[in-house]
């Protein structure tokens, strides 16, 4: 038996959100060549409000926000 009234005083954190961090490493061997990054990410896992993206090359320090309607950058 459950009884809900033994629940007072811990949150049930129900409608909340997760939070997580994913770290990519991707070696190019012309990175002159690359000026775009996209991801499906958000036709895989249709419950993501949106992703930061924090890109690092030898040139380049950028950080962009991407949602379901913006799934790519240029750079």
């Amino acid at each position: 038996e459950h009884d809900h009234d033994d629940h007072e005083g811990h949150d049930h954190s129900e409608g909340g959100h997760g939070e997580f961090t994913v770290e990519y490493h991707y070696q190019c061997s012309d990175i002159a060549k690359l000026d775009t990054v996209s991801t499906q990410w958000f036709s895989k896992f249709s419950n993501t409000k949106s992703m930061t993206v924090n890109l690092l090359t030898d040139s380049a320090q950028i950080q962009e926000v991407l949602n379901a309607d913006r799934i790519s950058f240029r750079f």
